[in-house]
């Protein structure tokens, strides 16, 4: 509520347990927090070995590498007549990935949205020096904005996966910003892209690197699910502890008489 006043805030009435009690309620809602801060402090960790991991395995020696434009293409599919629905429509996250869009930012006439296909990728010209750029992980086609841009891989030579975690490392997003000429961008097109060199060994090899970032991932995934996990748990918590759904014992605590120690 923007407007309150503070005479209306002021005269909100709080549950106020005795001191015993919310000392007692703060311990178990600390216990809580400190378990978050653990889940999130060993998420960087593993989160900072994957970037040190990858960041050895993807980027190419001085000099070396191939040219995107040797190993991808781009897509330029429309939707015509809205063969897909509005359903279909997704955005991309520089942190969540592509997700799907809100009804309220779609435009009216979706004929001129583009077709994504699985395992193909998506960016925003104008973001993708923040990270916005993802793989379609979705088992089917879906539309993306007619203002994206859109390639795939030539699977022969490179694999979408192992693509996706170079696009990940820090050494991409510089060479993202510097563009492939040297010259800052404010818009990254195919062909600035397609101009950039990665590393690109053997797919065999790819393969390997894919599944062992790809290990690394899912248990960032898990710990930051547990940290969300643990976040929904203090909230009920909190629901039932400070309203008096719930009361804790604080007989232990007290002295006999049944008087505060203090």
């Amino acid at each position: 509520m923007k407007n309150i006043s503070q005479d209306a805030l002021l005269g909100i009435e709080v549950p106020v347990p005795p001191l015993p009690e919310q000392r007692k309620i703060a311990e178990i809602l600390r216990t809580w927090d400190e378990a978050i801060d653990h889940t999130l402090a060993l998420r960087g960790l593993v989160d900072a070995r994957r970037a040190d991991l990858a960041e050895r395995l993807l980027v190419p020696s001085f000099g070396g590498g191939r040219k995107l434009a040797e190993l991808t293409s781009p897509i330029k599919t429309r939707n015509p007549g809205g063969i897909m629905g509005r359903e279909s429509v997704m955005g991309v996250s520089n942190r969540a990935g592509l997700i799907p869009m809100r009804d309220q930012t779609i435009a009216a006439d979706i004929s001129r949205y583009q077709i994504l296909p699985p395992r193909a990728f998506a960016y925003n010209p104008m973001r993708i020096n923040v990270g916005s750029i993802a793989m379609s992980r979705a088992e089917a086609d879906v539309l993306v904005s007619p203002d994206y841009v859109l390639f795939q891989c030539n699977e022969r030579e490179l694999r979408p996966e192992y693509l996706d975690h170079v696009l990940k490392t820090r050494w991409w997003l510089h060479k993202v910003n510097a563009g492939a000429s040297g010259s800052v961008r404010t818009r990254t097109y195919y062909d600035d892209l397609a101009a950039i060199s990665i590393s690109a060994p053997p797919m065999p090899e790819q393969e390997n690197v894919s599944h062992a970032l790809d290990g690394i991932a899912l248990e960032i995934n898990f710990l930051q699910r547990k940290a969300d996990l643990l976040r929904t748990q203090k909230r009920g918590l909190m629901q039932k502890l400070l309203t008096g759904q719930v009361r804790v014992d604080v007989a232990a605590e007290m002295q006999p008489g049944g008087q505060d120690d203090e």
